[in-house]
């Protein structure tokens, strides 16, 4: 027996809304001792401060905005919808007050760049979390869940 047209629209976005529905875990290096809040990452992804507790350099890394692991973040920690997050970083961009993060494309290539660059941080779906990096916060599920509850979908 063949699947419904209805039925198959309905696994595919099951199967699309899938990554929304990960824990996700902000990751550094494992030499990296800072205790880091939910306010210190909101600044560091935001570009408003380079530098970790401690003073030393701070490297944050993302995934492309498209992606759902990076728009639940961008809701969850920085309060920004994709079109917001574009929208500072052009506004910063243009009146020359920083850079955008760099991005990488999937949470294995996080995961080699962190370990190999102290001064890294990121996030990755928490399935992927590996002991060759450190997670130094962990944003549940349900948080987007709640976030959309509370806020509608941006």
């Amino acid at each position: 027996m063949f699947p419904t047209k209805n039925n198959f629209i309905l696994c595919i976005l099951l199967f699309v809304s899938l990554p929304l529905q990960a824990d996700i875990s902000v990751v550094v290096n494992t030499a990296n001792s800072n205790t880091l809040d939910k306010v210190t990452l909101r600044k560091l992804f935001l570009g408003k401060i380079e530098h970790f507790p401690d003073g030393s350099p701070a490297m944050p890394l993302v995934h492309p905005e498209e992606e759902g692991i990076a728009q639940v973040f961008n809701l969850i920690l920085l309060n920004k919808n994709k079109i917001q997050y574009k929208s500072y970083w052009a506004r910063i961009i243009f009146t020359g007050q920083g850079h955008p993060p760099e991005t990488a494309y999937n949470d294995k290539e996080i995961i080699n760049y962190i370990k190999n660059n102290p001064p890294a941080i990121s996030y990755i779906n928490s399935a992927s979390l590996t002991k060759e990096v450190k997670e130094v916060i962990r944003f549940k599920e349900t948080l987007y869940q709640d976030y959309i509850n509370n806020n509608g979908n941006n």
